[in-house]
């Protein structure tokens, strides 16, 4: 993203989080903080559907958030300002 103007950039990372923190929100996550363009949610706390249900919505919720990355790179694309975002999605359980 080096390449493109501050603007461009910024718009890209708040479509791209505000997405995804609704897709969190929709599987029971709860939000904990933004860490730069990252963000970070967890399961269990203050609601709880037992260990296993918990690490399943987590699962489920990561698929579709790279789901809607796949939408919304298209969408970027289609209008000429970036296609080519990736992320990484952690797990963390204990």
């Amino acid at each position: 993203m080096d390449s493109h103007e501050e603007e461009t950039v910024a718009k890209i990372l708040n479509e791209y989080l505000d997405a995804t923190a609704k897709i969190a929100f929709n599987f029971g996550g709860t939000f904990d903080k933004f860490m730069g363009d990252a963000m970070m949610v967890f399961f269990g706390d203050p609601h709880s559907k037992g260990a296993e249900i918990d690490a399943l919505q987590c699962l489920y919720m990561a698929i579709e958030m790279r789901q809607e990355l796949d939408r919304l790179r298209k969408v970027w694309a289609e209008s000429g300002v970036y296609g080519d975002l990736h992320i990484r999605i952690g797990f963390h359980t204990g």
